[in-house]
């Protein structure tokens, strides 16, 4: 319902405007029509006060024209639909006018000058912000009177007498300045560590944050080496010194720390060089000169082993600078030299083991010879096997062979009738058993492979008869004697050569190599071969 009156004001709104220069006259003429009727009467009132609503936008005078309307008709439906009407855009009127105010009273506040402030008094005198406005302004002068005096006391008493404090904050800043300036003057005249770290407490981010803390650190590293703490000092003068360079005492007390830090650097090393050079770069008559050589004595002892030399011993101890070092250092001498004679005599043995090793052998050797003598070549063999020693490896230009072997001595004859000795009428058979002691003397001229040499040499045997055929009994002499050079090849375990045997001595006595041409033992051939363990 109250939508459609809306709606119907709204039509009559613009069906009026053209209306809109209707004078006052004419108003009370269509009043004075209707005066002596009450129905027409509150019908002009009424026509009036929506006149006043849409046209002249007067809300007030619109609402009296309504109110009496309603004096005559109190239950006229329209009477009442147009007095909320109007009772509505008069609050709407007022809180538009308010929101005006506030906006022009903080658009003077923004911008923050008396002459702002001022104008808006004057447009507004009525507004509840006048007085604000004037409180606004008397603050502004107060401030200006603080800020010219600067000092704390101006400042405090701004605060004091401001009512609205708009500079509240600034002064308060303001008043933390002159108080941090103060304690850093304060400070600057006598440092201390107490009165320093006081200062960074109170005013942490302060303009002369960095100073105090240089001076700080200045401060707490000369009392930590004072108290020989070197290792706090490093800490505390390196970070004042990365903050900007020390000068005067504190650097000079912060070189010696640094030395001293690198001195301790040194001595933690096990960097022989490392340690021979920290040692060429000090003076004689630096205080560490001699600890440093005494390290540097005792890292080289501890080097020593059986390989060094003696000299290596003497540059070792030459470095020690006190007895306590030197005897240190003796001690490392004395097992290094316990070790390298402990090496000599371990490395003779070996030696020696490997010198048997290498030049003396011994094996199983056997060999077989025949003789060359014309016709009856092949009637006579021998045969034996037996033990064999070589002294010399086979890698040495010269080496000896000594063996003893068994051996036997056989002779064949075929029928004949010149023959005495017949065993029966195809053939008859000897032989003997000895003893023989070969002695070889051997030149390696050539290499066959890395481990193996072609050798030419020359030998001896001596042998000594054990035991002799019956049918021959009597025809075998007690001992013999042979030469017989030889070609062949040696290796760490194996040795073959070939031998041509003359006998100085023959194993047949005279009468029987006289008789049996097949028994000359003139010209031998043989081979022999042996292995090697």
């Amino acid at each position: 319902m109250k939508k459609a009156i809306y709606m119907v004001l709204a039509l009559a709104l613009a069906l009026n405007t053209a209306h809109a220069t209707t004078t006052a006259t004419t108003e009370k003429s269509a009043i004075a029509n209707f005066a002596g009727d009450d129905k027409n009467k509150v019908e002009a009132q009424l026509r009036l006060a929506r006149h006043l609503i849409e046209v002249k936008r007067n809300y007030e005078r619109a609402k009296n024209e309504i109110n009496k309307a309603l004096n005559i008709d109190p239950d006229n439906a329209e009477a009442n639909e147009l007095l909320e009407l109007c009772n509505q855009l008069i609050a709407e009127e007022k809180a538009a006018k308010a929101r005006a105010e506030l906006e022009a009273y903080n658009a003077a506040c923004t911008a923050g000058t008396v002459e702002a402030l001022q104008a808006f008094i004057a447009n507004n005198k009525d507004s509840k912000y006048a007085k604000n406005a004037q409180e606004r302004i008397d603050d502004y002068k107060l401030w200006a009177t603080a800020s010219a005096a600067g000092t704390k006391e101006a400042y405090n008493q701004y605060l004091a007498q401001s009512k609205t404090k708009a500079y509240k904050q600034d002064a308060e800043q303001k008043i933390r300045q002159i108080e941090m300036e103060e304690a850093w003057e304060k400070c600057a005249a006598a440092p201390s560590i107490e009165g320093l770290s006081s200062y960074l407490a109170a005013y942490p981010g302060s303009a002369h944050d960095a100073e105090a803390k240089y001076q700080l650190n200045i401060l707490k590293g000369e009392k930590s080496y004072a108290q020989n703490d070197y290792a706090t000092a490093y800490d505390y003068f390196s970070a004042a010194d990365a903050a900007r360079t020390l000068e005067g005492t504190a650097r000079e007390h912060y070189e010696n720390v640094l030395e001293w830090r690198k001195f301790n650097e040194v001595m933690a090393s096990s960097d022989i060089y490392a340690v021979k050079s920290y040692l060429g770069s000090l003076s004689y008559s630096n205080p560490y000169r001699n600890k440093v050589s005494n390290h540097c004595a005792l890292l080289l002892a501890k080097e020593l082993d059986m390989h060094s030399t003696d000299e290596t011993c003497d540059n070792a101890l030459s470095y020690a600078k006190d007895e306590q070092t030197r005897t240190a250092v003796q001690g490392y001498i004395r097992a290094a030299n316990n070790a390298r004679a402990q090496y000599r005599r371990q490395q003779r043995k070996y030696a020696r083991k490997r010198w048997w090793k290498e030049n003396f052998k011994w094996g199983i050797e056997g060999d077989f010879e025949t003789n060359l003598n014309g016709e009856y070549a092949g009637t006579g063999m021998m045969y034996s096997a037996g033990l064999v020693f070589r002294f010399g490896g086979y890698q040495h230009v010269f080496n000896m062979t000594l063996g003893v072997k068994y051996r036997w001595i056989t002779a064949k004859a075929k029928d004949s009738e010149d023959d005495l000795y017949y065993s029966d009428e195809s053939s008859w058979s000897a032989s003997a058993g000895a003893i023989g002691i070969p002695l070889n003397l051997r030149f390696n001229v050539a290499e066959v492979s890395k481990r193996s040499r072609f050798f030419i040499g020359a030998g001896m045997e001596y042998g000594a008869a054990v035991f002799e055929d019956k049918v021959l009994e009597g025809g075998y002499e007690s001992s013999y004697f042979a030469l017989m050079p030889q070609i062949g090849i040696t290796s760490p375990n194996f040795d073959i050569l070939l031998y041509w045997k003359t006998y100085l001595k023959s194993p047949y006595t005279d009468d029987v190599t006289d008789y049996l041409k097949e028994c000359k033992t003139d010209n031998m051939i043989g081979i022999q071969m042996a292995i090697m363990f």
